[in-house]
This record gives structure tokens, C-alpha cells and sequence, in this order.
């Protein structure tokens, strides 16, 4: 078995040799793109500003604010919570989305980073969510963003105006009256992990165990000394699950399609400074045998663990975890087959394998609902059965040409889009599009085109919610990106390493470390790693 390993390790490497000399030599050769610069048209006929509102002062709202104050918009930014980050911000109440009081990013802090604000180097390369929080307010305020932000303000309707094709959005700030103004544009960012979906077992509602989903879960000690059963083997069930097990007496794990775990480490560097490389180096093929191999050697067969995957690692988004499978060691976290059923007026779960087991507390970690609750249902943005969108680069409605949607949710597949980082790019591009210039045009066409311009591995899943999402924000699509937005000295990656600033030269950027925002009318504002002020 070794011996097979180490040949299918030679032979993954000669390919990947021979496709990093193919991959320089076409970029070396490839022009840079001729795409003509149009300034955003920011003021009507009568030289009143044209106003945008964003909706959500998260990751992607601040970056979209942003971008659009430096075109020369008159922006309102609309949070409904008293800060900034979204459901980064730990809340013990559940009024709001928020983290769990322990998390910390799964994703390195140079994939998590903004392009012309990068995390400092003192973080530690998967930052806490209080250290992710302070960056994010940092970010605001060094860029102004702060200002255009209405806290403690929901927005309650947006509807488009059939007669000039404005929008009126209503909001309510606190216990106000509501009020509705009137905006040229209107840029979403107001997240997908907020509207819990729910699973369908038999006799839920006579079920006498406690249940819950994982979007209220705050700390482990509520289950100290019980039995746990935690549904689904995503990145927040196996954080749970792997917390949990600490306190609770035991935590059964339910999974029905098992899972491809990744370590978070790989030769003492964050997985994704590898693994993103190689993802655009290597077919889809290749680059799934690869990962195999990886996790092969690190933690062994997946079966061993119960965790047989019945899919390809580019098939769903990736579970990171170091403490997880650990955890199944020591005998405390115990892997199930799906549920069969809940056995009514009582508190015992029936596996499909056959077993049972009475518990105390059922958690569902079974993903969340993509929706926008301030819309008209006939508008029909999101297919609620399968969350999958149809945007024109999966940002752009193709029926609404002056909204613009930042909320799409991490597509299918190993690190093939990082939550923040590269979010300025098709902000930046869609501001320049702002002024009705945009490449979108509604109608038929519009609608075709959203199917062409889907990332090519997409739609490589099983088929369940959670791998029909989709985001624009994979590192293969910045050359797009970027030509939408004006930028002529767009290349590819220099060479083979971690995608920070040492993976690629300035000059040839391919991590979201090495590009400066910069709009049309902007001030291409760029800082240095080192003076950031965040402290730990």
C-alpha cells in the first residue's frame, strides 16, 4: 500500500511539474487584457449624487461601501446590530446571528485578508473571532466606512420603481417610525448564516429530547455530563461536535455522505497556502487524487474513522479540523449513519444501521436557508429547495440591473472561495458599472449568460443544499474580475508557493495580499501589513 502511495506521489508530481511549466509559459505569453476603463457615471442629469444603499455592515458590506464612496457615490450603509462583522461579533443572546464564543477561522488569515488592508503579521495564522472582529472595524474606520453606517437599523421592504427604476427601501432604526427613501442602486450583503434550515425526521414534534440548531450555540457547559446527538459533518458540526465532547458524556456524530477531513497544517504552513495553488495547477482529476494522497497520509483512510466520503473532494466544501478526528479516538465522539427516526414520546434516536441510543439533546448542524427577507416573494432570487442562485457572475440578478448581490454563499469544493478575501474585486468592478454602463443586460440574454459564466467545477456535488451554493470569489475567476474593473497589469502567478505576498511578485498578483483596490475615481489606497492596529 506505502509502495503504491509513493508511485501515485511521483507520478501526481511529474504532472504537476509538467503543468506549472505549461501554466508559465501561456501566462508569459498572454497580453495583458484590453479592456477599456468607463468611469462610473456617480450623479444624474441635474448633478445630484447618485445614492447607494448597502445592506449589511459584514465582511462584504464594509468592502462594498467602500468601494463605492471611492467612485463618488452617496452611500447609506444599513446594519440592523450595534456593530460591525456581521455574525462574526459573538452574541449571547439570539436575537442576532452570531459565532460561537470559541471560534476561529478555518481559513488562514492571508485568505481571509483584504487586499489593501492585510491582516498584521502578528496575528496568528487562524486569528479568533474577537482578533477577525477588531480587523474588520479597523478596516471601516481606516477607510471612512464607518460614517455611512445606520446601526441599529433594519431594513424592513426594497422595491423596485417600475417609473425610473430607482429603489425605495423602508427601514426602522431602533423603535422609530419606519421610513422609506429612495436609492439609485442597491448593493446585499446581508449573509447566509442566519435562516437555519431545518432537517425532516419522523416525529420531531413528539420527540422528547431537547433540540436545537447549531445557529444557537454559544458554549459546550449547558451539555455537561449528557448525551448528545449532533446532526451533519460540516466545518460548525465538527467544531461542535469536537467542543461538546469535552463536557458531554458522549456526542454521537450523524453523517450520511461522511466526509473528506483536512488538517490545517500541512508541512508546518495553513493548507490553503497549498492546496489553492495546486487547485489551479492541476485538472480536476489530478488534483483530486492529490488531496486524497494528502489526507491519505495525515490522518490515514477515511473509512477507519466511519467518514467514508461517497464523493470527490472537489464535491463539497472542505471540512478542516486538526481536534476532530482526535476526538473520535478517544472513544467520545461516536460516528452514526443518517437518523431512521425519532421514536415518538420519548427521547431515543433510531440509526439506519440499526442501533439506537437515548439522548438528552439533539444539535442539527444542517446548514442554513440563503434568503432575503426584505424582497418581494416574487422576485424569486434564490431557489429555497436547492439555495442555488442564477447571477450573471454570481453577483448580478439578470432581471435588475441596479442591484447587486454580495451574499452568495462558498461554493463546492476545496478552498475555491475564501469569505473575505478578493470580495473588493467584483466590488470594485461593479462600482465603475454602477452608472448604467454595466456589462448585464436584462432580459433573455442575461439569463443565458448566468449559465456560461458559472465557475466550470460547479455543480460537482451530491445534489443536497449545501453543495448547490455558489460564490464568484475563486482565485481562477480574479482575471475576470479584474478586466471588469479596469485593471490592465493583471497576471498570473509568478511561482509555485504560499499565496501570500512571497508566492507571487507585486507586480504579478494572484492572492488578495498582493492587489490594491483601486476604482476609477478612487485613491487606490494601499497599507502596509506592519501598521495595522489590531491588537490581541
Amino acid at each position: 500500500m506505502l509502495h503504491a502511495a509513493l508511485v501515485w506521489t511521483l507520478v501526481a508530481g511529474l504532472l504537476a511539474a509538467m503543468l506549472f511549466v505549461a501554466h508559465r509559459i501561456r501566462h508569459a505569453l498572454r497580453p495583458p487584457p484590453r479592456v477599456p476603463l468607463r468611469p462610473a457615471v456617480t450623479a444624474d442629469s441635474q448633478g445630484r449624487k447618485k445614492r447607494v444603499a448597502v445592506i449589511g455592515a459584514g465582511s462584504s458590506g464594509i468592502a462594498a461601501a467602500k468601494c463605492a464612496m471611492e467612485e463618488g457615490f452617496d452611500v447609506v450603509t444599513f446594519e440592523q446590530t450595534d456593530s460591525i462583522g456581521g455574525n462574526w461579533v459573538f452574541r449571547e443572546h439570539e436575537s442576532h446571528s452570531s459565532v460561537y464564543r470559541t471560534t476561529s477561522i478555518n481559513t488562514s488569515k492571508d485568505m481571509m485578508s483584504f487586499a489593501d488592508f492585510p491582516m498584521p503579521k502578528h496575528l496568528a495564522p487562524f486569528p479568533e473571532r474577537d482578533e477577525l472582529c477588531q480587523y474588520f472595524e479597523s478596516y471601516a474606520d481606516h477607510f471612512g466606512v464607518r460614517k455611512t453606517i445606520l446601526f441599529n437599523t433594519k431594513v424592513l421592504h426594497a422595491r423596485p420603481r417600475n417609473e425610473d427604476r430607482q429603489w425605495e427601501i423602508t427601514h426602522q432604526t431602533n423603535d422609530d417610525e419606519p421610513r422609506t427613501e429612495v436609492f439609485d442602486f442597491v448593493m446585499v450583503a446581508n449573509g447566509h448564516h442566519w435562516n437555519p434550515r431545518w432537517p425532516s425526521f419522523e416525529n420531531m414534534d413528539t420527540f422528547t429530547a431537547t433540540q436545537q440548531h447549531s445557529h444557537t450555540y454559544k458554549d459546550p457547559y449547558p451539555f455537561k455530563d449528557k448525551v448528545v446527538v449532533l446532526v451533519g459533518i460540516g466545518n460548525s458540526a465538527v467544531d461542535v461536535a469536537t467542543e461538546v465532547s469535552r463536557w458531554a458524556k458522549s456526542v454521537y456524530l450523524v453523517t450520511r455522505r461522511g466526509a473528506w477531513v483536512l488538517p490545517k497544517y500541512v508541512f508546518g504552513k495553513p493548507i490553503d497556502h497549498t492546496v489553492s495553488r495546486l487547485q489551479q495547477l492541476m485538472p480536476a482529476f489530478l488534483f483530486n487524487r492529490m488531496t486524497k494522497l494528502l489526507i491519505k497520509l495525515t490522518h490515514g483512510d477515511m473509512e477507519k474513522w466511519g467518514l467514508k466520503p461517497k464523493f470527490d473532494p472537489l464535491s463539497s466544501h472542505p471540512t478542516v479540523s486538526s481536534d476532530f478526528l482526535p476526538r473520535i479516538g478517544t472513544g467520545k465522539v461516536i460516528v452514526k449513519p443518517n437518523i431512521k427516526r425519532l421514536v415518538p414520546r420519548s427521547d431515543v434516536v433510531e440509526f439506519e444501521d440499526n442501533t439506537s441510543v437515548r439522548c438528552d439533546n439533539i444539535i442539527y448542524a444542517t446548514g442554513y436557508k440563503v434568503s432575503f427577507p426584505f424582497f418581494d416573494d416574487d422576485m424569486k432570487l434564490v431557489d429555497e429547495e436547492t439555495n442555488r442562485v442564477s447571477f450573471y457572475k454570481l453577483v448580478f440578478p439578470p432581471n435588475h440591473s441596479n442591484l447587486y448581490i454580495f451574499a452568495a454563499p462558498i461554493v463546492a469544493g476545496v478552498h475555491r472561495a475564501h469569505p473575505a478575501a478578493g470580495r473588493h474585486l467584483p466590488h470594485r468592478g461593479d462600482a465603475v458599472s454602477l452608472g448604467g454602463e454595466g456589462v448585464l443586460r436584462r432580459g433573455a440574454a442575461a439569463r443565458s449568460r448566468c449559465h456560461v459564466a458559472r465557475h466550470p467545477r460547479e455543480g460537482e456535488g451530491d445534489g443536497s443544499p449545501l453543495h448547490r451554493v455558489a460564490s464568484p470569489h475563486h482565485p481562477g475567476r480574479l482575471p475576470a474580475l479584474h478586466g471588469r474593473a479596469g485593471r490592465r497589469d493583471w497576471r498570473a502567478p509568478e511561482r509555485l508557493g504560499p499565496p501570500g505576498t512571497r508566492g507571487c511578485s507585486p507586480a504579478r498578483p494572484d492572492h488578495p495580499n498582493s492587489i490594491p483596490t483601486r476604482g476609477t475615481g478612487g485613491v487606490g489606497r494601499r497599507t502596509r501589513r506592519d501598521s495595522l492596529q489590531v491588537q490581541r
